[in-house]
């Protein structure tokens, strides 16, 4: 499940779901995929629907994300979180 970011950038996401799934990854087979995930369609939301899930993603993916750019990029963010 993830949160709608606009109908064209959803649709992009959904398509590169379904073709993640159909046929898997260089680490991941589809096989490997399909134990462990229980549908070909991602699940879109909007931000109102204010799912608790997926506010603990945010908070967990923009740390991780600044951690990385930082160390495999040499990139500092430094805007502003919260």
């Amino acid at each position: 499940m993830v949160e709608s970011r606009g109908a064209k950038e959803d649709m992009r996401l959904k398509r590169s779901f379904r073709r993640i799934m159909e046929s898997g990854t260089h680490n991941l087979s589809a096989e490997d995929l399909s134990t462990h995930l229980t549908s070909l369609e991602l699940k879109v939301k909007s931000k109102q629907a204010n799912i608790a899930g997926l506010q603990v993603a945010d908070m967990v993916a923009h740390p991780a994300r600044r951690w990385c750019f930082r160390h495999f990029f040499n990139m500092v963010d430094t805007r502003q979180t919260f």
